[in-house]
């Protein structure tokens, strides 16, 4: 039997059949039960497989994000050697005006 179930939404397929005699399933619950475990479980495995997905994406993004703070740093650290030096010449061709 295949299931028509979006992954959230309610099942149309018909519960499973037992080949036990009635009385033999009664007492260990009923097959809709074993069908909402299996169910269950096949649900919680997509969700650790999209959590870890995640995860991958996530140390990725952390990476990608230390590069640009990187290069942003090293920017800054040139702007400021070069304001430094543009300072120095402005300073020089004060003084020698000055003088």
């Amino acid at each position: 039997q295949t299931s028509t179930r979006s992954f959230w939404g309610n099942s149309k397929k018909a519960p499973k059949q037992s080949k036990q005699p009635k009385e033999a399933s009664q007492g260990s619950g009923n097959t809709s039960e074993v069908d909402s475990d299996e169910e269950f479980t096949v649900k919680v495995k997509e969700i650790k497989k999209l959590i870890m997905e995640q995860d991958e994406e996530i140390e990725d993004l952390k990476k990608e994000f230390a590069a640009v703070v990187a290069l942003y740093q090293k920017q800054v650290e040139d702007n400021d050697k070069s304001v430094k030096k543009w300072v120095r010449k402005v300073d020089y061709t004060k003084k020698s005006a000055l003088e």
